[in-house]
């Protein structure tokens, strides 16, 4: 699993207001290219984390999981039968 694809793991137990742990941050950082910790004026809540989501890093996750599963899944062979006229 890539790195970027991390957040999509990313769970809490914690409260929504409560704070990220150091834990919780460190993965931030590696799931995310653009979240630096030094630059939070203030702890960051559980229940901010979505917003540092990205389109970006949703599409990055997007192609990791889409190479993941064509180098894992079996090829399907799909048939068209036609059914006469519309």
């Amino acid at each position: 699993m890539s790195p970027r694809c991390c957040v999509a793991t990313f769970r809490t137990t914690a409260s929504p207001s409560e704070a990220v742990s150091e834990a919780g941050l460190a993965h931030l950082e590696r799931a995310l290219p653009q979240f630096r910790r030094d630059s939070l004026a203030r702890p960051l809540r559980n229940d901010q984390v979505h917003s540092l989501v990205t389109v970006g890093n949703l599409i990055d996750l997007v192609h990791s999981l889409a190479a993941q599963h064509r180098t894992e899944a079996t090829p399907m062979k799909m048939e068209i039968e036609p059914r006469g006229p519309c």
